[in-house]
């Protein structure tokens, strides 16, 4: 029997020096010691050198040599990654040791936390694939959907071939409704904004999604975490006022929380009072108008021309009550069911 606890370093040595900040790359310099309980001791010495070849590519070489009792290994790595947009990629590796040489070469895309799609490509040989004629390639692919994630494998060699593909969701419940999402595995979040559709939702400072019928579930959140949660401005019309555009939401392990974006439909409503006296009419100008219901009073002074000008008025009848020269006068005022921006309410009475 093996006993592991005799295979624990009890001495563990590390020096390194480096030079960066320089226009050609950094370079640094390490020597480590490693010795076991009952095992011959460990000692590598290693040089990596890495460079930026323009703004999209950058290059890494690490050369060391390692002994061990009498071994001696010596090792060669060289990698090139390119970045195409910031979220394709593509890498080559090359890497030379005494047993032989191992070469790979890869593209991928990464997988957004929302919905959106991503992908691997890769082929690979070293020198135990290449003494039975083998090489490997394998090919991943990942689409998040919003009701379901989906992904598909196929791995390739020059005997073989092999594929699977797999289909994973959720069902969470909250807010009195039923959502089919993406598996939960922490913590999740309904996110509401009124009824409007298509606006852009954040997740950190990634897009994870659009809101149908003013909701969208997040099915990625972190338990007991700051998530932030945020919205795109320019996707609500013009004619709603937001309460707010950040929210930090904080759930338990396993639940939910409505994460909700206050907004309101903005509508202008306008018209003009006269005044009536004995077969006499006349512009209101300058008069105290006071419009009153359940929800209490809403006060605006008439221009000129006997204009009044009010916000967001909810439909039904308003007790409306003129002051023009102290004097007083009463009438009723009906603001329509409507979806216009601006609504006129015409010409209007009232009798002193």
């Amino acid at each position: 029997a093996t006993n592991h606890g005799e295979s624990r370093p009890h001495v563990l040595k590390n020096v390194s020096v480096g030079l960066h900040g320089s226009p050609l790359g950094g370079l640094s310099l390490s020597w480590n010691t490693v010795r076991r309980y009952g095992i011959v001791p460990k000692r590598e010495v290693s040089l990596l050198f890495s460079s930026r070849l323009g703004r999209r590519t950058s290059m890494f070489v690490r050369a060391s040599r390692s002994f061990e009792g009498k071994k001696v290994d010596d090792l060669v790595w060289l990698s090139l990654n390119v970045s195409f947009d910031g979220k394709i990629s593509s890498g080559a590796s090359y890497t030379k040791e005494d047993e032989g040489y191992a070469r790979n070469i890869s593209l991928q895309k990464s997988t957004p936390t929302g919905q959106g799609y991503g992908f691997r490509l890769q082929a690979a040989d070293d020198a135990t694939l290449r003494e039975s004629g083998e090489w490997i390639g394998d090919v991943n692919l990942q689409y998040k959907a919003r009701p379901a994630a989906f992904s598909a494998n196929y791995l390739k060699s020059s005997r073989l071939g092999y594929y699977d593909a797999s289909m994973a969701g959720a069902v969470a419940f909250i807010d009195n409704s039923l959502f089919f999402t993406r598996p939960i595995r922490d913590s999740f979040s309904l996110v509401k904004i009124g009824n409007l559709d298509n606006v852009r939702v954040y997740f950190g400072s990634e897009v994870v999604g659009e809101t149908y019928n003013g909701k969208l579930l997040l099915p990625s959140l972190t338990a007991y975490g700051r998530n932030t949660v945020a919205i795109e401005p320019q996707d609500v019309p013009i004619d709603f006022t937001l309460s707010h555009l950040q929210q930090v939401v904080s759930p338990t392990y396993r639940s939910g929380a409505v994460v909700k974006f206050g907004v309101t439909k903005f509508q202008g409503f306008t018209g003009h009072l006269f005044l009536r006296e004995k077969g006499r009419r006349w512009s209101a100008d300058f008069a105290d108008l006071v419009l009153t219901d359940k929800t209490g009073p809403v006060s605006s002074t008439v221009g000129r021309g006997g204009e009044f000008y009010f916000e967001n008025l909810r439909p039904g009848k308003y007790v409306a009550r003129a002051t023009h020269e102290r004097r007083r006068c009463e009438f009723v005022l009906t603001v329509p069911v409507t979806d216009n921006t601006v609504v006129e309410l015409g010409e209007v009475n009232c009798d002193l």
